[in-house]
């Protein structure tokens, strides 16, 4: 009996970790906090969003530190655009990992972007300074980037060349600097 238990926790933690980090939920609790942007289900548009291969969406937004941040003013560099929210613990166990990778590549031609599209921006800059995460971030709680580049949640990461084509992406979180160069090294 004991041993049902344990399995059935387990299975219900595995449950509530993917759900954690799925993306987009469709029932909005009454009393969402403040400090929480909650993503509605955007519809048939939320299918067959961009693959490798294809043109990356443009986007200008500002970052966490009011900087303009255009995609098409980064060509003829590498670009990682890495999509994550505070919550998902995938996506906050993968940040030193990218400011790893950022530290070591970033005088190479190449600018790494982090979107957070659920939290609201002075909770996302509050957590990337007490983080000391020097990489792009971006608060993009309008959800302009979200319904163009990914149908899976986050963390979801993509990697652009030079030309401004997807060549490679990742629907989880890294778990080391070397899985991510594998996927940047790829391109």
């Amino acid at each position: 009996m004991a041993l049902y238990i344990q399995k059935s926790l387990l299975l219900l933690l595995i449950c509530f970790f993917i759900m954690s980090c799925a993306g987009p939920v469709t029932d909005i609790p009454d009393n969402v906090a403040d400090n929480t942007v909650i993503v509605q289900n955007p519809g048939d548009n939320y299918i067959g969003k961009v693959q490798n291969g294809e043109p990356a969406p443009d986007f200008s937004l500002p970052d966490v530190n009011g900087n303009m941040v255009t995609l098409s003013d980064l060509r003829g560099k590498k670009v990682v655009i890495n999509l994550w929210w505070i919550r998902c613990h995938g996506c906050t166990d993968e940040m030193p990992f990218l400011q790893e990778f950022y530290e070591k590549y970033s005088g190479q031609n190449m600018a790494l972007i982090a979107i957070n599209d659920y939290e609201k921006e002075v909770v996302v800059k509050s957590y990337i300074e007490g983080k000391n995460y020097t990489f792009t971030v971006i608060s993009d709680s309008n959800k302009q980037l979200y319904k163009g580049y990914t149908n899976w949640g986050v963390p979801t990461t993509f990697f652009i060349d030079e030309d401004g084509i997807i060549r490679n992406r990742k629907d989880a979180g890294f778990i080391s600097v070397e899985e991510i160069e594998e996927f940047y090294n790829s391109n």
